[in-house]
């Protein structure tokens, strides 16, 4: 229901013609936590909204055993199915990939079965993104070994909760693991959560982008990569140059692009 919203939502946007230069694009998935609604039918929804000319990408998908809102074995099985259907239609992944927290328990292996699945599927690794990245040194060392991109959301900006994920990134970065200068790295904002603290968003700030209640919005962006380029210890102009140049060649941006421009036409009497 999800991505139909998003689907509609980008040709209304199109059809409209807005001035601005701002374009939507969607993806296509089921979350984890709605792995068990998956039915028969879901595959061939997936697969119609993967044919729009807005959508860029199958997710998010994956596996999320913090809150397990689905059985593991399920989460499992349709992670599977969509990894399948993105080799399928030759789309990249946006993966969703959480531990249990570490209050909850020992580790189920969250990050270890997901890379089984999606190497046993046969996706290319540099068309999959790890979505909202905040693990530690052992979970970013096993995303990058398989060779997928790593989405850093709000989270890094967050002091009480991201050290162990700054730490991880600082590491990886200083050894070569993880190089965001040659498209390792996609910057996200995790909106309406994951708003990151005062310090790379001033109040002031926050309130001329009339932001309320602490949520997060596509708009903060710019503080979200502040908070990256220091954890890196780089500039946050280069790293922003550098990951909008990995996410449009992940999201294929341009060819997305084009395909609307085409379509535009069609929907300036009213989506469906």
């Amino acid at each position: 229901a999800g991505a139909d919203a998003g689907r509609a939502c980008c040709e209304r946007w199109a059809a409209a013609d807005e001035p601005s230069g701002l374009k939507l694009a969607f993806t296509a998935g089921v979350h984890p936590h709605d792995a068990k609604d998956w039915t028969g039918e879901t595959s061939d929804a997936i697969e119609a909204l993967a044919a729009h000319p807005a959508c860029v990408s199958l997710g998010e998908c994956g596996l999320d055993y913090d809150r397990m809102f689905s059985p593991r074995d399920v989460q499992l099985d349709v992670f599977a199915k969509q990894c399948a259907l993105a080799v399928k239609l030759g789309r990249a992944l946006f993966a969703h990939v959480r531990e249990v927290d570490a209050e909850k328990g020992a580790p189920l292996g969250a990050y270890a079965d997901a890379v089984r699945v999606l190497s046993e599927a046969g996706v290319d690794p540099r068309r999959v993104c790890v979505h909202c990245f905040t693990g530690g040194e052992a979970e970013l060392a096993a995303v990058r070994a398989y060779g997928a991109r790593v989405g850093f959301t709000g989270f890094v900006g967050i002091e009480k909760r991201s050290a162990a994920t700054r730490d991880a990134i600082k590491t990886l970065a200083g050894d070569g693991r993880l190089d965001w200068r040659a498209g390792d790295v996609v910057l996200e904002t995790d909106a309406p959560f994951m708003l990151p603290d005062k310090s790379w968003l001033p109040s002031a700030a926050q309130k001329r982008m009339g932001l309320r209640g602490g949520k997060n919005e596509p708009a903060v962006l710019p503080a979200v990569c502040r908070a990256l380029a220091d954890a890196l210890g780089a500039d946050a102009a280069e790293v922003a140059a550098a990951t909008t140049s990995a996410a449009g060649e992940f999201f294929s941006f341009g060819e997305a692009d084009a395909r609307v421009e085409a379509a535009r036409g069609a929907w300036s009497g009213g989506p469906s």
